[in-house]
């Protein structure tokens, strides 16, 4: 005998959760870094929506970027370094890492230290340079010495 049907067609494809599907054309330019940042994270890898989801809390999160960016840092190897509770050295850097987070620098310090640190750098590079350039110069001189 036939099935009684009480008139609902049953919907197909994936149940309602609370969200808004958006569709999004990506450029194949962009997806280049969003895939290093998939590649970056710890297993299990986030789905390309998943990661542009977290982008997108992050980035629109309360803060600075600067801020946000340090304390993701620190957050990233602090649960990197609970992965080996057995080991003491790690539960010394989870320690550490802790504070860091409870007491993260203000914005203003942040950027002061991240402009000392790219000084410093360039500093480095040009002192690095500076002794590439002697270096080679002594060792044109030290062949024109031999070939006269």
């Amino acid at each position: 005998m036939g099935e009684i049907s009480d008139g609902r067609k049953s919907k197909i494809g994936r149940p309602p959760v609370g969200a808004v599907p958006v569709t999004v054309r990506i450029p194949p330019a962009n997806l280049k870094p969003l895939d290093a940042w998939i590649a970056a994270q710890p297993d299990p890898k986030p789905s390309r929506p998943e990661a542009i989801r977290r982008l997108i809390e992050v980035g629109l999160a309360p803060g600075d970027a600067l801020s946000r960016l340090y304390r993701n840092t620190l957050q990233s190897s602090l649960e990197e370094s609970e992965q080996y509770p057995a080991d003491e050295n790690e539960r010394d850097w989870a320690v550490l890492y802790r504070d860091l987070i409870a007491n993260t620098p203000s914005a203003d310090e942040l950027q002061e230290w991240f402009v000392q640190a790219i000084n410093e750098r360039v500093e480095r590079l040009a002192h690095d340079r500076e002794r590439s350039a002697h270096a080679r110069e002594k060792a044109k001189k030290g062949k024109d010495r031999k070939s006269a």
